[in-house]
């Protein structure tokens, strides 16, 4: 399957802007440099998704790619560390502007899973869940919490890049033909550097 381009546009930030700080290290006598983002958000617009209908059901399976390290290079090829963080927050799904009149109501249920690299040892991890709720219609956007916020997903970068499985079902009023939608990522990234590393 062909991945989306995972670079996408420049992340969206919210809240303070990412800055370098120089802090002394607490009980040490020493300095590190640390730089912390909150929340940016990285969107992948207009991703082409296959949905293999029966009947008046549908449902999907696509690989998202979040090039985190072209924005964050500290963190590609990152352990999980406290001098490494990475956070997933929450996946954006949203039709794009161009698209009037199309909805998301026939969206019944869709996982986010967190891969890992061919060959690792780490295992997948589940990290959201949606279920449409009672009488929700006329759905453009979607804004979904990552059930794993505080779990620190650094290992899971391959070379600055995260890689997810978004796969669900529905039924209704079907995409015809392939599902165009906009499909956002949300992280949280913190990398803390001794100022040795950073004057070499």
């Amino acid at each position: 399957m062909k991945r989306p381009n995972p670079t996408g546009p420049a992340p969206r930030r919210r809240a303070s802007a990412l800055a370098g700080l120089l802090v002394a290290a607490a009980g040490c006598g020493g300095f590190y440099v640390e730089a912390e983002q909150p929340e940016a958000c990285i969107t992948q617009n207009a991703v082409e998704i296959p949905v293999t209908v029966q009947g008046v059901s549908g449902s999907f399976s696509q690989e998202l790619s979040y090039d985190i390290g072209k924005w964050f290079p500290d963190l590609a090829g990152a352990t999980a560390s406290p001098d490494r963080i990475v956070r997933f927050l929450r996946l954006q799904v949203k039709v794009p502007a161009a698209q009037v009149g199309v909805y998301l109501d026939w969206l019944g249920t869709f996982d986010v899973t967190l891969l890992p690299a061919p060959g690792s040892a780490l295992q997948e991890i589940a990290v959201l869940r949606y279920q449409k709720g009672p009488g929700r219609q006329l759905i453009t956007e979607l804004d979904v919490p990552s059930t794993v916020s505080g779990q620190n997903l650094a290992e899971y970068l391959q070379q600055g890049v995260v890689h997810f499985r978004f796969a669900g079902s529905g039924q209704g009023v079907l995409p015809a033909g392939a599902w165009v939608v906009n499909v956002g990522g949300c992280f949280y990234a913190k990398v803390r550097k001794g100022l040795g590393d950073v004057l070499r």
